[in-house]
């Protein structure tokens, strides 16, 4: 605990748990100052937080930092003196993701300031509490994979703490997977019904596992996975498997299939005889034996469906599918009688049904128009802050919730849900801390995807926008600069002696002294 004051005049000594500490500085700059706080060796997965003690007074320009990085920017003056010391506040900030063993809190101070007091009073608590929530991560299968909706999917995942429990939120209802010891999580989701015509190809659905410890730490992770049109389904309906064809006679092949929009074709022995649902195959000049017949269906979306089947073509006899008939033996029939006119009943119109057709879905079109950030340049400087704005529209009339994701490099940053009314946009703001992206190269990726209601997407196409970015090291970046600016005025040095020396040549000895 550290208080600050400009002279000596005697002041009270703060108590701290019955402990009494005192430290005096001078301080000569009126705006800000800085706490050094003694240097320390973490262990890993140390928790810190960070004690602060201030009145509760309103001063609008205060800033609070710890390692550079903002915790506060005017929640109340970092201000402390025993006029004010009936309204004190104690404050805390996580700062385990910024500690270095060299820390440092600084404050600046608002330029209303009526006395050069500037007291604070500051705890950096380092530990290993139990405050770390379980770590969750998917193994398989990876995000954004596609799987037909009438299969099943295996969704496996491991949490760092084997004592933890955990639960899968999918479509909105929580499910439990399977514990399979030791830290590892296997659920079987069955995808039939995810797809229904109307919804394009593929619909992106969001799975998030949640992992909570003994101490109430819960931790997640967020899996993506498009759900597709199922391949359509064919069969050979004639011939059926196994028949028996003579030489003699012809057969019509006949085929069926489960999507009205697909085209379908016949291959015999792996070629392809025919580009429809039916073929009339002449036998004669068929060599005996073993033969397939192969139905192809083939959707809009270039997906296949096969169903093969394999008959054999004989010359000799072949075997009777059905047994004969049975004949009656022969009865002495009574002698006929014309039986009395009769009145047929009246029949009664046959009742027809109209066809029910569902109405026809709602029509939108989501965009990501905009990928934009804070800094006004796809260049950042390693280990700074930026914000990233993305820009959503709704082209359709229909009001809907719907997610952004942030990807970099296919690594989920962060995803937001939120409401988008119809013809209309909205911006949404996404952190990106310093320590989440590496040096070099990365590709910033927002996607829009949307939530529970069924709506038909006339162009997903927009659904995704991209942009690079450059995440550079500020102290390379100024060591390249210096040498260039070296280079630059050796240059410069050499013109002058150029221009001195010819003058010297083509002018004489009175050029070359002026």
């Amino acid at each position: 605990l550290v208080t600050f004051y400009e002279d000596t005049v005697e002041h009270e000594y703060w108590l701290y748990e019955g402990v009494e500490y005192l430290e005096r500085n001078l301080v000569t700059d009126p705006s800000s100052y800085a706490i050094d706080l003694e240097p320390g060796t973490y262990p890993e997965g140390a928790n810190g937080t960070l004690y602060v003690l201030y009145h509760n007074g309103n001063e609008p320009d205060d800033r609070l930092y710890f390692n550079d990085h903002l915790l506060n920017d005017s929640d109340g003056a970092y201000l402390l003196g025993t006029e004010n010391s009936n309204y004190l506040t104690m404050e805390r900030y996580d700062v385990s993701e910024y500690l270095t063993g060299d820390d440092v809190v600084n404050f600046t101070y608002g330029v209303n300031m009526n006395t050069p007091i500037f007291p604070s009073l500051v705890i950096l608590d380092v530990g290993l509490s139990d405050s770390r929530a379980p770590a969750v991560t998917f193994t398989s299968p990876a995000n954004n994979s596609a799987f037909p909706a009438n299969t099943t999917v295996e969704i496996n995942l491991t949490v760092d703490d084997p004592g933890a429990s955990v639960v899968l939120e999918i479509g909105g209802e929580n499910v439990t997977p399977s514990n399979l010891s030791s830290g590892n999580w296997s659920y079987r989701w069955n995808l039939t019904g995810l797809w229904s015509p109307g919804q394009g190809f593929s619909s992106l659905h969001r799975v998030t596992a949640y992992a909570s410890d003994s101490s109430g730490n819960t931790g997640s992770a967020v899996l993506f996975l498009n759900i597709t049109k199922p391949a359509p389904k064919v069969s050979v309906t004639n011939p059926l498997n196994g028949s028996v064809l003579s030489k003699s006679g012809n057969i019509t092949i006949e085929t069926a299939v489960d999507d009205p929009n697909a085209s379908v074709s016949i291959e015999i022995d792996g070629e392809n005889v025919a580009d429809n649902a039916t073929y009339e195959w002449v036998l004669s000049s068929e060599a005996e034996g073993l033969h397939t017949i192969s139905a192809i269906a083939t959707d809009a979306y270039g997906q296949k469906g096969r169903d093969t089947i394999t008959v054999n073509v004989t010359s000799g006899e072949v075997p009777e599918t059905t047994p004969p008939p049975t004949t009656a033996p022969p009865t002495t029939a009574p002698p006929a009688t014309t039986p009395p006119p009769t009145t047929p009943p009246p029949t009664k119109p046959p009742e027809t049904t109209p066809p029910v057709t569902e109405p026809p879905l709602p029509k939108v079109d989501l965009a990501i128009n905009s990928l934009t950030l804070s800094t006004g340049s796809t260049t950042i400087e390693k280990g700074s802050d930026i914000t990233v704005y993305v820009l959503a529209s709704n082209a359709g009339e229909e009001d809907l919730e719907a997610t952004i994701a942030l990807y970099s490099d296919d690594d989920l940053l962060e995803s937001r849900t939120f409401g988008l009314p119809g013809y209309d946009s909205r911006k949404q703001e996404f952190t990106i801390r310093g320590g989440e992206l590496k040096e070099g190269i990365h590709t910033l990726k927002a996607k829009i995807l949307i939530q529970g209601a069924k709506v038909e997407e006339t162009d997903p196409s927009n659904n995704e926008r991209a942009l690079d970015i450059v995440v550079e090291d500020g102290s390379e970046l100024f060591g390249t600069v210096k040498k260039a600016l070296k280079w630059l005025a050796a240059a410069a040095i050499l013109l002058v002696v150029a221009r001195i020396t010819i003058s010297f040549i083509t002018g004489g000895g009175d050029d070359y002294l002026r």
